[in-house]
């Protein structure tokens, strides 16, 4: 049975506010179609977004050698085996990594503001003793 022109129109705009399986389910009970008829629409049209691939933990894959390359490059060298470390052990160095240079990167910051302050005042107790003399 094909869809007619208002369906279409329905499904767009149904679909393309809220892209998602609940949307699918929706529009399978309002129209009275199955999930597979609905997405067969969806792709036909151009529009049905597919869900890509999660975790068991929710989250999306990642390459243990993404995880190193980010570990490699906060500290500017290669680290060879690391790739061997378990998945999740890498992803908790990371984040101690990362967590680190930030706050590392927060002192350096802190610390050029002393050194630029300690210059000013520098260079006006010059002016101050030149004034004096």
């Amino acid at each position: 049975m094909a869809y007619s022109k208002r369906d279409e129109k329905y499904i767009v705009e149904k679909y393309e506010a809220n892209p998602s399986m609940d949307t699918v389910n929706q529009l399978c009970i309002d129209l009275n179609r199955t999930p597979k008829s609905v997405i067969a629409k969806l792709s036909n049209m151009g529009i049905y977004e597919k869900a890509g691939y999660r975790t068991k933990f929710g989250t999306v894959p990642e390459k243990k050698s993404e995880i190193v390359s980010d570990i490699e490059k906060v500290y500017d060298c290669e680290l060879p085996g690391l790739d061997k470390t378990p998945k999740q052990t890498l992803i908790t160095l990371r984040e101690v990594v990362q967590d680190q240079d930030n706050t590392l990167e927060e002192a350096l910051g802190a610390l050029t503001d002393l050194v630029e302050t300690s210059e000013i005042k520098s260079q006006m107790l010059r002016t101050r003793m030149r004034v004096i003399q």
